[in-house]
């Protein structure tokens, strides 16, 4: 995480954070349709080891960096069926939000004009995805801590319990600008045994033919 000074001391954001929970609960509650695929989203990221849960003992542990992200899921109209869960790294506490600490970082994308020119090269232009890109990019343990988010694993806990994202989130200002250095830098290091792959990643040449 590129953070804007190398020490800071941030805000109790966990009330925040609860209080947003509580409200996604009462959608939940409201609608179990919603509820079901929330919960499966919340578990798929646990199960791939994008978060963890946090041990009483972690919680206990004095640290200047930690932050509570609220989260919230959104729907894709052309992807019918499927929620996006979004950890809100604008929402602030205090007057202060997660993004307000981070860097943005230089703009590492492939220009749009470029991207337009090299559409008249040839007849047919070939362009993928990376699935799940931010989270295939694991952050360093000492700023996971910023990363933190309240759920409740059972509806009858009388308390939320504790994770803790150990993989880039999407909304953070920071994760643009270092998903796309991460996967260059990996695109650079395996450029001898695999080219023509390492050249159409770090955009100096385009699938078109």
């Amino acid at each position: 995480m590129l953070w804007t000074k190398d020490f800071l001391t941030l805000p109790d954001s966990k009330p925040t954070a609860l209080i947003r929970l509580l409200s996604i609960k009462k959608k939940m509650t409201a609608d179990p349709n919603f509820a079901a695929q929330y919960t499966e989203k919340i578990e798929d990221y646990i199960t791939k080891g994008y978060a963890r849960k946090i041990t009483l003992e972690e919680q206990k542990i004095s640290q200047k960096n930690v932050w509570y992200l609220p989260h919230f899921a959104v729907k894709n109209e052309n992807k019918p069926g499927k929620l996006r869960l979004i950890f809100d790294a604008a929402a602030k506490t205090r007057g202060t939000s997660l993004n307000d600490v981070l860097l943005k970082g230089p703009d590492l994308l492939q220009p749009l004009m470029s991207v337009l020119f090299k559409f008249r090269q040839k007849e047919i232009a070939i362009c993928g995805d990376i699935r799940e890109m931010f989270h295939q990019i694991l952050i360093r343990t000492v700023d996971q801590p910023a990363q933190r988010f309240l759920w409740k694993e059972h509806p009858t806990d009388r308390e939320p319990n504790v994770f803790q994202m150990t993989a880039m989130t999407f909304r953070a200002a920071s994760s643009p600008c270092s998903a796309y250095y991460v996967k260059n830098l990996n695109a650079t290091r395996f450029g001898q045994s695999l080219p023509n792959a390492m050249k159409s990643t770090t955009g100096t040449t385009w699938m078109i033919i």
